[in-house]
């Protein structure tokens, strides 16, 4: 009865049936099959709200949804314009690191594509860039910020994995640049073959959108340094950075009033109760996986199936691969870390590589079928048939796998900044 009650959740969840009610209803068919008590899963879910590292979440997703209300994304686009734009394929590439870093700020790329699409997408048909790519590259490219302070991606993880978090912040400095330079070279190489214009630099316009940006510039400033320098912690920067923007958009900018907070934070914090319930269900799945060895019976079997280390990591990329289909990121860490740790132990693989391998996974699960959120957020913002957003995301989607190549067999590009700091694995908030 158990096995056909789990089957139909899965049937269910194909016809729209939420994330949070499959995997809550899963875990306490799996908890009454072994006769625990299943009010455990409501234990977890308060678990998870009161655990003190998960204090930068909510401030975190407060400051984007905030941010989002502003026109911090048109000044920020303008100042990487105004710097790149001479380059081939400059002004798509002032957009990428623009929606990097505003990701990295929201934690959530579905923001970006709301606050960032109707700026984008005209800018680049002006420019002469084509629907598709223009679609495809507005889908893609908010995740490549996943791995940048302060996204909240990160912090979960660390948590989970009991690894230091501005460590992991560090080790994903050398993979965002390199992943941000491999898909500038397809950029570059569309501008080339399709002949797109490029902006002529100007220095007054530098300064112009400098001066734009001057009161933001600082706060985004303040926590990249204070993190990674350890002058504050995770929690502490989250705190900094809400009342800088507070400040800042209210008091000096008054691009917001403050009667706007109050609806601000609801829609934000509705937003993060959605995450802390799924996160609590999804922790009593990984608690009955633990509490039934389910992870030393993987370890036991990989032991005796995969011979080396590159093996390994071919698999595990694979598997990451289908898990960012199909479930969304903040359930895999919480679900999968504890399944995959003790193996990767096993295997001597370095903490903060098996991090940076697991965040870009699940950052191109965003934009994968049938659970890639971005594809959907897309289609509905731009009035497209979610086909033809598939079609258009393949190939930076490509890239990105490539990148992701990259940083599984050379893993100095994740260890090496944090060796050479000699950041300690142990967590830290």
């Amino acid at each position: 009865m158990t096995q056909f009650l789990i089957i139909l959740l899965g049937v269910l969840a194909v016809f729209g049936l939420p994330l949070f009610a499959v995997i809550g209803g899963i875990t306490l068919l799996l908890f009454h099959s072994i006769g625990q008590d299943m009010g455990l899963t409501m234990g977890d879910t308060y678990k998870i709200a009161i655990t003190p590292g998960l204090v930068a979440l909510p401030l975190f997703v407060f400051t984007g949804y905030m941010l989002s209300e502003t026109k911090i994304s048109s000044r920020t686009i303008r100042f990487f314009k105004a710097i790149m734009g001479w380059l081939p394929g400059g002004v798509a590439m002032a957009a990428l690191v623009s929606m990097a870093l505003f990701t990295s700020f929201t934690g959530i790329s579905i923001v970006t594509i709301v606050a960032f699409g109707g700026i984008l997408y005209p800018l680049l048909k002006e420019r002469g860039f084509s629907d598709q790519f223009s679609l495809g590259f507005i889908t893609s490219m908010g995740p490549v910020g996943v791995l940048l302070p302060p996204c909240i991606a990160v912090v979960l993880y660390g948590l989970i994995a009991q690894v230091n978090i501005r460590g992991l912040y560090i080790a994903g400095i050398l993979p965002v640049v390199m992943s941000i330079l491999i898909l500038y070279l397809f950029i570059a190489i569309y501008c080339i073959k399709n002949k797109i214009p490029r902006i002529k630099f100007s220095f007054r316009e530098v300064l112009k959108s400098m001066w734009d940006a001057r009161w933001e510039t600082p706060g985004a400033l303040l926590v990249l340094i204070g993190i990674f320098s350890g002058l504050f912690s995770v929690n502490e920067a989250a705190a900094i950075t809400v009342v800088y923007f507070i400040i800042v958009e209210i008091f000096i900018l008054k691009e917001l009033k403050l009667s706007q907070i109050p609806k601000i934070m609801e829609e934000s914090m509705v937003m993060l109760g959605a995450i802390f319930f799924i996160l609590g269900v999804a922790l009593s799945l990984a608690n009955y996986l633990i509490f039934q060895e389910i992870p030393m019976q993987l370890l036991s079997w990989v032991k005796g199936s995969i011979a080396s280390q590159i093996s390994f990591l071919l698999i595990l990329n694979l598997l990451l691969f289908v898990v960012g289909m199909l479930i969304d990121m903040f359930t895999a860490i919480v679900v999968v870390v504890p399944l995959i740790l003790p193996i990767a132990q096993y295997y001597n693989i370095n903490p903060y590589h098996l991090g940076i391998i697991f965040l870009m996974n699940l950052e191109i699960g965003y934009l994968t079928p049938p659970v890639g959120i971005n594809l959907f957020v897309s289609a509905m913002r731009f009035n497209q048939p979610i086909l033809n957003v598939c079609k258009s995301v393949v190939p930076f989607l490509i890239f990105l796998l490539i990148a992701l190549a990259i940083v599984t067999y050379f893993s100095g590009l994740s260890t090496w900044l944090v060796e050479w700091l000699n950041i300690q694995k142990q967590i830290t908030l």
